[in-house]
């Protein structure tokens, strides 16, 4: 008899449990949009380590708003067979120094920034360099995926990591040949390319070498003249002294640009001049490189917003607004 009860309260049990699968097979429609809901909550978790600070940036005059997602220094490390054992041993050694609190790769990582940026329908994507960790195929052919999967524009100047490798750092031979396959991505022109607005100009000026690039002073002389509002994109931050007392903290070297940092060779010392010129049109500039968020004031009121390392899930919304 005990037997009998048994087998009858597990044949219960297994007729709810099949009822059970039955309504939620109903629900989601079976296994694969089962897997996909799990997927999106479990995407939808992991969107969660992505955090971004919210910055407003006031434009007299401007002739409509803006927001835009800007990220720096994301590191992505990724590796594959296609690489050289020796690129494939220093992406093992970088991994795990690129990660966020809660271990989440930087691949990961950019794969939900691209997903912000598209549910957020920002008017641009905006990257201050050093996206990727270094140029390996692997990193490369990813980088190109992500872009593609980006449903809003995008603007990027490089960083020093973007295009060198330890044993080519800075070099001829990283100039020559891993420098040149990011402009596709820039234009035609890793060193100056611009994104134009109604009303607002945004100018990716590379200056990862630790200097401004010389091929950036004509274009540039030119953009300024026009008058309309600009806001400057690159990797290495300029230089104010707190900016740079926080940089040797951090770095043990001031790594920011300008006297105080980084002494500015001919053509540093002219953009700089430029930009700074009283009736420059320059609005803001934008950096990253010290792995830290700051906020500081260059000459003439210039608002420099410094991006944390985006490879620990730190970035920053700035709304552009005229203020009326």
């Amino acid at each position: 008899m005990k037997n009998l009860n048994f087998r009858l309260i597990s044949a219960g049990l297994l007729v709810l449990v099949i009822l059970c699968l039955a309504a939620i097979f109903h629900l989601f429609g079976g296994f694969g949009r089962i897997s996909a809901y799990l997927e999106k909550r479990q995407q939808a978790a992991e969107d969660k380590h992505l955090s971004v600070e919210e910055v407003t940036l006031t434009v007299p005059g401007l002739n409509r708003d803006y927001t835009f997602l800007y990220i720096a220094d994301t590191h992505v490390v990724t590796s594959s067979d296609t690489d050289t054992s020796d690129i494939n041993t220093y992406a093992a050694s970088r991994l795990p120094m690129f990660v966020n609190g809660e271990g989440m790769t930087s691949a990961r990582q950019f794969s939900g920034w691209i997903d912000m940026a598209n549910a957020e329908s920002v008017e641009a994507l905006l990257m201050g360099g050093d996206i990727i960790d270094c140029p390996s195929d692997s990193n490369l052919n990813f980088l190109a995926g992500q872009l593609a999967a980006l449903k809003v524009p995008y603007l990027y100047t490089l960083g020093n990591h973007d295009w060198t490798l330890p044993w080519a750092y800075l070099d001829d031979h990283a100039k020559g040949y891993y420098r040149p396959l990011f402009a596709p991505y820039m234009d035609g022109n890793t060193s100056f390319h611009v994104m134009r607005l109604d009303g607002l100009t945004i100018a990716a000026i590379d200056n990862s070498s630790d200097q401004v690039d010389p091929a950036v002073l004509e274009p540039l002389a030119a953009l300024l003249s026009e008058g309309t509002p600009v806001i400057i994109l690159l990797h290495v931050p300029l230089y104010t002294e707190d900016l740079a007392a926080k940089a040797t903290e951090a770095w043990g070297h001031p790594i920011v640009l300008g006297e105080g940092g980084i002494t500015p060779n001919e053509a540093s010392a002219a953009f700089l001049e430029m930009i700074y010129e009283e009736t420059s049109p320059v609005v803001a500039v934008l950096s990253g490189h010290v792995h830290f968020g700051a906020r500081t004031t260059l000459p003439n009121g210039i608002p420099q917003y410094v991006a944390d390392g985006g490879y620990k899930g730190k970035g920053l919304i700035i709304h552009v607004t005229s203020g009326s």
